[in-house]
Formats: structure tokens, sequence, C-alpha cells
């Protein structure tokens, strides 16, 4: 299984992963109708398992939005024969700022005010 992704990614960002099936000498097989699960190694959920049509020309592209930066593999697997894999990496960097998180004590007493930490001077 042959398994065509971008090298790099922003997370939250879709991008297209082309899966074709290829015979033992790695041809594209035209006449593979079976179905591909593919998997991620980011922890969250991908696009659902596709069964191949003979109107697919040898191929099927996945729609595929990776949410953990890093290092990401994705694997392509026939679902009835596990030996029929691919898989492609995919370096998925961090998507820009878009908003800033404040955080506050649950409960402060009043009349008191906390002071801010200011590191010492080298």
């Amino acid at each position: 299984m042959l398994l065509t992704a971008p090298p790099t990614a922003v997370a939250g960002t879709a991008f297209n992963v082309t899966v074709a099936a290829l015979d033992p000498y790695g041809n594209v097989d035209t006449a593979y109708i079976g179905t591909v699960t593919l998997t991620s190694s980011d922890r969250y959920p991908q696009p659902s398992d596709y069964t191949f049509t003979s109107s697919d020309n040898r191929l099927h592209i996945f729609v595929v939005s990776m949410l953990t930066a890093g290092a990401q593999t994705l694997t392509g697997r026939d679902a009835v024969n596990g030996t029929v894999v691919g898989a492609a990496a995919v370096s998925v960097r961090a998507a820009p700022a878009d908003h800033f998180l404040i955080t506050t004590p649950s409960t402060v007493m009043a009349g008191t005010r906390r002071l801010p930490i200011i590191p010492p001077r080298r």
C-alpha cells in the first residue's frame, strides 16, 4: 500500500493523504476493492474506513487533520489482510497563537493583594 502525504502540516489544518494499493511488484493494483483503515500516531480521531470501488481509478484521497505538533505517522492497512500496509511521515508544526489563557486563583481574601513575582537581577 502506498500513502502519499505532505512532509509538513500545521496542527488543525486539513490536508490530503492519497492511498493506493500496490501489487507484490510495486505496481498500482487496478483490481483492488478492499477496505482501508487509516490510523495515525496523533491521538485524535481520523477518517472512517474506506472501501475501494472499481470507479476509484486505483486510489482514494483521505482528508486528514492532525492536532498534535511533532513527528507523526499515518498508516493505511487493509482491513482483512493486515500485511497489506503502508505508512507516511508528517512533521506537524504548532498552529500560531490565536488567544491568551488567563488564570486566577479560585478564591481570594478581601483586602489582600498578591504581588507579582519578579525574578532577581543578575
